[in-house]
């Protein structure tokens, strides 16, 4: 049993219900029943509130069954793409399953993404050509999960956020994977080619060698609400 709602006002329920003089509602002589009703009162407080924060939804969520299924749509430059989201508070995983996305252009590949918020880390897998791109992430659970939770329409995003990476030359060993990106995601690129993706947002003199005429030709794959474009190059290998 929940009591209170950790300041996670969901809506505008009353904060407390009184006492009556019940046999259904009176257990025993035992204080097993406070009505708080009067500390409101002390300090001020509405018994009711219509404000709530974003730790409501997460608050209904982590009381529900996990995991979590969505359908939603998110749109490149315009164009529909749908996908199948699986929310998992409990194991702090977040699946991506993308749709079809060959009208968005030949570059482009339908992808599977897993992201692991206990490691900071996520994957994203191409399944008809092998490969499992693994690199940092820098979501938050929590604003997903209110995102999601927060929904009017199917529509998710409109506006995507454009990451650039630059590819190792060599494939993770099952070792180095495990060490960078734990079990859950070594699980997940089982069978794969997994490859090491160095985020260029975070390294701009790397970042300054592409000419944006070289992202129309280079791999790109979707997740949830942002583009990721992937540069074959001399990163560092893991």
């Amino acid at each position: 049993m929940l009591v209170g709602d950790f300041n996670s006002r969901t809506a505008s329920d009353i904060d407390f219900s009184n006492i009556v003089n019940s046999k259904h509602d009176i257990v025993s002589d035992s204080d097993l029943c406070y009505d708080y009703s009067n500390v409101l009162q002390e300090l001020n407080m509405l018994s009711i509130r219509k404000n709530y924060n974003d730790f409501g939804p997460l608050l209904i969520a982590s009381g529900s069954c996990s995991p979590e299924n969505f359908r939603v749509t998110v749109k490149v430059d315009g164009k529909p793409v749908n996908e199948d989201l699986v929310l998992d508070l409990e194991k702090k995983t977040f699946l991506v399953n993308v749709g079809e996305v060959n009208h968005l252009g030949p570059n482009w590949s339908k992808t599977i993404n897993l992201h692991d918020f206990n490691v900071k880390r996520l994957a994203l897998k191409k399944v008809d050509d092998g490969i499992c791109y693994v690199t940092l992430m820098t979501e938050n659970l929590t604003e997903i999960s209110a995102r999601l939770h927060n929904m009017t329409s199917q529509i998710f995003a409109t506006n995507l956020t454009k990451h650039v990476y630059q590819l190792s030359n060599t494939n993770m060993s099952n070792e180095n994977l495990l060490a960078y990106a734990g079990p859950k995601i070594t699980n997940f690129c089982h069978g794969y080619k997994s490859i090491y993706a160095h985020r260029l947002e975070h390294d701009m003199n790397l970042r300054r060698r592409f000419a944006p005429a070289e992202a129309a030709k280079a791999p790109t794959v979707l997740c949830s609400c942002s583009e990721h474009i992937m540069y074959e190059g001399n990163n560092q290998d893991k």
